[in-house]
């Protein structure tokens, strides 16, 4: 009896920290919308909605691809470049090079902080494929 109680209050302790810890974890989101399907031979860009938990935090996006389809023109992107919508989430504009027909994978990497009381980083990741078509 003694060891079942034990056991009921270590298990409730144990969803206590953990919902504890889902309470204070940063909501940090994206999303990746691109046209679908590229034409070979043009540029396009992918539109990147990222949600940060703080807006006085630096941001850094960093784009990459996998596959020969389609090349990132830029790897970097800052807070700085992105719009702001009015409900607060940052749209990016990755610029693509559609280079011959194919699949691509193309795939976000966000990282921001969290300053409360001590500064963690925060990540978040997409992926989106990638479809280029002859013109």
């Amino acid at each position: 009896m003694r060891s079942r109680a034990l056991r009921l209050l270590t298990c409730c302790a144990i969803v206590a920290l953990a919902v504890g810890v889902r309470a204070e974890a940063p909501d940090l989101s994206l999303r990746v919308e691109v046209a679908d399907p590229l034409r070979v031979g043009t540029t396009a860009h992918a539109d990147v909605f990222v949600r940060a938990p703080d807006v006085n935090q630096p941001l850094l996006l960093t784009p990459s691809i996998e596959g020969n389809a389609v090349r990132v023109v830029r790897g970097r992107l800052l807070r700085a470049d992105a719009q702001r919508a009015q409900d607060g989430e940052l749209r990016f504009e990755v610029p693509l090079v559609v280079a011959g027909a194919g699949s691509a994978l193309l795939r976000i990497d966000v990282l921001t902080y969290r300053c409360a009381p001590k500064c963690a980083a925060v990540r978040a990741s997409g992926t989106r494929l990638l479809h280029a078509a002859p013109p």
